[in-house]
Parts: structure tokens; C-alpha cells; sequence
């Protein structure tokens, strides 16, 4: 669980990065597809501590990108997580 708080910590930091680029660069598929994988990555991690209510909205949001970028495999994916979290929330 440790090296779980220390990756959501990682992670966060890199967000912060990637959220910022994609003001600078909205349309970029690269940088959506990054800050969606750190999205995915960050609640992977929140899963494992635990906390799926902070875990969901990420999953929601790597979903509303993957929507965007019309990749129907990473989205099946990023839906896949989002059921499983869903389902440890018990709602």
C-alpha cells in the first residue's frame, strides 16, 4: 500500500503537467491519450487503497476522453474499470 500512495502522489504531480498541456494543446491526440492513461493509472492506484469514490470521477474522465479520441478498445477499457469501481461502491 505504500508504494500505492506514493504512485497516486506521482501521479497526481504528472496530471497537474498533463492537465496544462492539454490547454496548450486541446486537440493533441497525444497528449489526450497521456492524460488519459494518468487518469486510468491514478484510480488504478485509489482502487487498491481503497477509496473508489475518489477513484471514479478519473475513471469518468479517462472515459470522456477516450470518447473523444474515438478509440473504442481503450474505451472498452476505461468503461470495464469504471463498471468495476462502480460495483465496489455498491450504488
Amino acid at each position: 500500500r505504500k508504494d500505492a500512495r506514493q504512485a497516486v502522489d506521482w501521479y497526481t504531480k504528472a496530471l497537474e503537467i498533463r492537465e496544462r498541456l492539454i490547454k496548450l494543446m486541446p486537440d493533441s491526440p497525444r497528449f489526450l491519450d497521456d492524460l488519459a492513461w494518468t487518469h486510468n493509472n491514478l484510480a488504478t492506484n485509489l482502487m487498491i487503497l481503497g477509496r473508489p469514490a475518489d477513484a471514479r470521477p478519473h475513471w469518468q474522465k479517462a472515459v470522456a476522453v477516450r470518447e473523444r479520441l474515438g478509440d473504442p478498445f481503450e474505451l472498452s477499457h476505461c468503461l470495464n474499470h469504471l463498471g468495476r469501481c462502480e460495483f465496489a461502491l455498491g450504488e
